[in-house]
């Protein structure tokens, strides 16, 4: 192994050793560290000695062999070449004299007496009468009879050709302090000491195992990690070695070329362990110490340990030489947890509860304290419920939420009265819900048993019925809804008026079964008002966004976003929905008092259309649930996002989002949550041509519960798009009219939240039924709130295939027009087909082809494969291979041959609907009127906004600002004398210059 950082200390060995053998006998001390490479420089320079012509006598000293008399000379002795008969002499001399030794008294440094040490002494000679080195590595492990003998030749060395080689651990044996004392005095002994190697010398180490520039780059990490022991440098170049070896080549390993993370495992951990126990039992002790109670300074570790003064800190200095702390903690958490995992269970349970004691009585933080209580398991004595509390909503509050949920699962565990245990329970499911779902589903059955004892106030109680309608477990929900609501008081109670408002968006059917309200309301109605405050801990919270305790800012803020919702899924929705909805989340930080009220107003945004602000919003809330280390919050901000992206028509972000939404609301720990984001995977399966994708999700039948919630109602429309997408065409209709029967049923008939309608008609349409369809869908457009061009847009389309044939230009038109406004490329994509499948027909082919291009165009953009496919077969695959949107294999095509019953439907030959290549002013050369009138720069924007690319689309595909695209459009307007967008002549888009797919 090459010795790296080590030429000074090495040159240095070889003057002495040549002048010993010139006939000047010197004695040379190494000291280090452990891991420091004594070992491996003494094995050179043992190497250098008989290259020279000397004869080298070696030994180690073992812990094991200090209470042994002249173990040490023994090994010296047995290894040494000697004439025949000569061993078994020697082995008697040194046995004579070792037992005499033994009778000595135990505390005596010499213990052996002159004339045993003389002829011990002698047989250390070389027996050819070469000169000599005496290497003696570890030499404060060496037993005292052993050091007596090799002090006593030391001392008659000087003038014979003979060198001592002696190395050293940092540390504190006291019994060697003596002998090392004598031999400082010595004047032919040299000191020599091996610092820790430098981020150069770690480079230089690595080089050894990676290419130069690797070495470089991984230098520092390196140095950092190992504090520049070389043992632990090479200890992690072997785990990284082996981490690659594990993961293999073109596995995800990491070269020998790439920057790689830094790799600690089992080598890194041996190797911090094997350092301990090879030095002095105090510093193990210490290191123990520092790995259970962390970076809190000497003195308070010598009161943890009960040592006497000084001592901690002589073991500091060790550990920092070992190259394991760095400042007053270990270098790494590797090797935090090595040394943790090598404490006895319950060792580490008793200091964790002495740390916190102590700290405790120091006036250290809660959440110092705390952490030691959760460590130890236990929490008994009569401080430590506070302690818990406090630390607890301390770390909700920066954020450190296992930490919270461990503080109040051991606080739970301790606590001896109701009022605390409810306290404490409804605080346990605001902090594990931020974990995820399945987290908080093992928590809320302490309320549960609470309430059957009767101990539940309306506040807790209605959390209760919250979690129990998460969790779909409906049928006690109700029975606990139906008790609280036998309560005249509780009726009364802020708290109970917004859950009635919350459940009527969430299970309306739960509504049913209580009593009247005393003003004869329904229960599906919104109070009046909002609710006077001060009722109540206000410990109600949305499903939708998850158990979360504590009050909001005043019974107003989520009254503000609960009837904002109400309004969009039972009422005539207006602008004030969203200027209500709009100034929740721009007051609202998000937080366990606010959550259920941001999601709510977040919902009312989506249902209302605003797919802008809606994007928006879930993006915040998600980055927010993100930075606060809250996954639960974030998967149910993702699954809004994803619903938002899937209205918008795009498929990508629908699919990446609501996967990430499912690995935290699962079928098994969140009952009627999981249909929302389940329903955007099948949709966008479906829309994306992956069938086989969407009937794997579908093969896990839904619970009966979910399917009669709102998140139902997503669910049922889901698949039945996909059964229509795939040909069962009645299933499909089946599905689309349960859901309508839900939604008449529950008062919630809005097609902006699900258009089952308009999913209905579209089935009549295939199979024929074209009154049907058109009563369908007249009834549909006459629900459409104002402002909702989305489902405005996706209706008028349908509306457009019923119409007479001469209205239906005028009714795609206005429904392109709709689509645009409403941001739902899907849609567009849609209705540009139907609009250019009508041109087609008429035989206006130039207009058609425009037309077309400008749907597939959007299609593609959407990640819609089976669209994109329909409109122009074949350029799907030849587009982008065999990807889609889930990257995923494809199942049965669709019916795609056109629908039976609609007018404009032709039969297809081969390459009909096929555009043509080129048509004039296509780009082929050709100047043309436009190229006259318009520049390079405008012809462009030109071409891409007769597209129907929005500005900020334009903006991103030529690099230029939207402010640039505007100009631009301004000055096209005016040249060709045109005053809006969709007066652009069509034969633009196939300009010069402009992309083509």
């Amino acid at each position: 192994m090459r010795l790296v950082e080590r030429s000074r200390e090495l040159d240095s060995l070889r003057s002495v050793i040549d002048a010993s053998f010139a006939g000047d006998g010197h004695i040379a001390l190494v000291s280090g560290a452990a891991g420091s490479g004594k070992t491996e420089l003494l094995r050179e320079v043992r190497g250098y000695a008989r290259s020279i012509g000397g004869h080298v006598i070696a030994g180690q000293g073992a812990v094991a062999d200090r209470r042994l008399p002249l173990a040490f000379i023994e090994q010296l002795v047995s290894g040494a070449a000697a004439a025949p008969g000569e061993g078994e002499k020697a082995a008697r001399v040194v046995e004579e004299a070792a037992e005499a030794a033994r009778e000595a008294p135990c505390s005596a440094e010499e213990p052996l007496h002159a004339h045993h040490l003389r002829d011990v002494a002698g047989l250390l000679n070389s027996p050819s009468g070469a000169p000599v080195l005496l290497v003696a590595d570890d030499i404060h492990h060496v037993d005292p009879a052993s050091r007596q003998v090799l002090m006593h030749f030391a001392q008659n060395a000087r003038s014979r050709p003979f060198a001592f080689l002696f190395s050293e651990r940092v540390g504190s044996w006291p019994e060697y302090q003596m002998f090392r004392s004598a031999l400082m005095r010595m004047p032919n002994c040299r000191a020599l000491w091996l610092p820790r190697l430098s981020p150069d010398g770690v480079r230089q180490v690595l080089a050894d195992s990676f290419p130069e520039e690797t070495a470089a780059r991984r230098a520092a990490a390196y140095h950092d990690a190992s504090g520049g022991s070389p043992l632990f440098v090479r200890a992690l170049v072997q785990d990284h070695e082996a981490e690659r070896g594990l993961r293999g080549p073109g596995d995800g390993g990491c070269d020998d070329g790439c920057d790689g993370a830094l790799v600690t495992g089992e080598a890194y951990a041996q190797a911090v362990l094997t350092c301990l126990y090879r030095s002095e039992p105090g510093a193990l002790r210490t290191a123990r110490w520092l790995a259970v109670a962390g970076p809190v300074g000497a003195p308070l570790i010598e009161r943890l340990e009960g040592a006497e003064g000084g001592s901690v800190s002589r073991h500091l200095h060790e550990l920092t030489a070992m190259g394991l702390l760095d400042g007053d903690e270990l270098c790494h958490p590797a090797a935090r947890d090595a040394v943790l995992g090598d404490i006895p269970e319950d060792a580490r349970q008793d200091m964790h509860l002495r740390a916190a004691e102590l700290l405790h009585e120091e006036g250290e933080s809660a959440l110092l304290v705390a952490a030691h209580l959760v460590a130890a398991g236990w929490g008994d004595a009569p401080w430590a419920l506070a302690v818990l509390e406090r630390a607890a909503e301390q770390a909700m509050a920066e954020d450190h939420i296992d930490l919270a949920v461990s503080c109040l699962d051991q606080a739970v565990h301790s606590a001896t009265d109701d009022d605390t245990l409810i306290r404490l329970g409804t605080l346990l499911i605001a902090a594990s819900w931020r974990c995820a779902p399945a987290v908080a589903a093992r928590r809320f059955a302490l309320l549960d048993r609470l309430w059957e004892r009767g101990l539940l106030g309306t506040p807790q109680a209605l959390l209760l019925v919250v979690c129990l309608v998460w969790y779909g477990r409906l049928t006690e929900a109700r029975k606990a809804l139906i008790e609280i609501g036998a309560d005249t008081d509780a009726q009364d109670d802020p708290e109970f008026r917004i859950a009635e408002m919350w459940l009527s968006c969430w299970v309306p059917l739960l509504l049913r079964k209580l009593p009247d309200r005393s003003d004869g309301a329904p229960r599906t109605a919104p109070p009046a008002a909002p609710p006077r405050a001060g009722g109540g801990a206000g410990t109600f919270v949305s499903a939708d966004a998850g158990p979360a305790a504590g009050a909001a800012r005043g019974s107003g803020l989520r009254f503000t976003a609960f009837s904002a919702l109400h309004d969009v899924l039972y009422g005539e929705p207006d602008g004030s929905v969203l200027v209500r909805a709009e100034q929740v989340l721009e007051r609202s930080r998000l937080s366990e008092k606010t959550y259920a009220a941001v999601e709510s107003a977040l919902l009312a945004m989506v249902y209302s259309d605003r797919l802008d602000r809606a994007a928006y919003w879930s993006d915040s809330l998600r980055d927010q649930a993100a930075a606060r280390r809250s996954p639960g919050w974030e998967a149910i901000f993702a699954a809004a996002r994803a619903e938002v992206a899937l209205r918008q028509g795009d498929l990508r972000s629908a699919l990446a989002n609501a996967r990430f939404a499912l690995t935290y609301i699962t079928p098994e720990s969140s009952g009627l949550a999981v249909g929302a984001p389940m329903a955007v995977m099948i949709m966008a399966h479906t829309a994306a041509g992956e069938y086989d994708e969407a009937e794997r999700l579908l093969q896990r039948p839904p619970a009966e519960e979910m399917l009669i919630s709102r998140p139902g109602l997503h669910y049922m429309y889901a698949r039945g798009r996909y059964w229509a997408a795939t040909g069962r065409i009645r299933a499909a209709l089946g599905e689309f009219m349960q859901c309508g029967e839900y939604m008449l049923e529950w008062g919630m008939d809005r097609p902006s939240v699900v258009p089952w309608r308009a999913a209905a008609a579209e089935v009549h349409l295939r199979l024929g039924d074209r009154d049907q369809a058109r009563r369908l869908v007249g009834a549909e457009a006459g629900r459409i709130g104002a402002g909702q061009h989305r489902t405005r847009g996706a209706t008028v389309r349908l509306l457009a295939e019923c119409a007479d044939p001469a209205d239906r230009e005028r009714l795609l038109t206005e429904a392109v027009e709709a689509l645009r406004a409403g941001g739902d490329r899907l849609e567009l994509a849609r209705a540009l087909h139907d609009l250019s499948r009508l041109q087609q027909a008429r035989g206006d082919t130039r207009q058609a082809h425009v037309t077309a291009r400008s749907a597939w165009e959007a299609a593609d953009a959407c990640g819609a494969r089976a669209l994109c496919e329909e409109i122009l077969p074949g350029t799907a695959a030849a587009r982008r291979g065999a990807a889609g949107p889930g990257a995923q294999g494809h199942g049965p095509r669709p019916d795609t041959e056109g629908h039976p019953g609609r007018p404009d439907a032709a039969p297809r030959s081969p390459g009909a609907g096929a555009l043509p290549d080129a048509v004039p002013g296509d780009g082929s050369g050709r100047r043309t009127p436009y190229t006259e009138t318009l520049s390079e720069a405008e012809l462009r924007v030109a071409a891409l906004a007769a597209r129907g690319l929005t500005n900020r689309q334009i903006s991103n595909r030529l690099w230029i600002t939207v402010s640039t695209v505007e100009q631009h459009l301004t000055r096209v307007y005016r040249k060709l004398k045109v005053a809006r967008r969709r007066d652009l002549p069509a034969d633009l888009i196939h300009q010069e210059g402009t992309p083509a797919p």
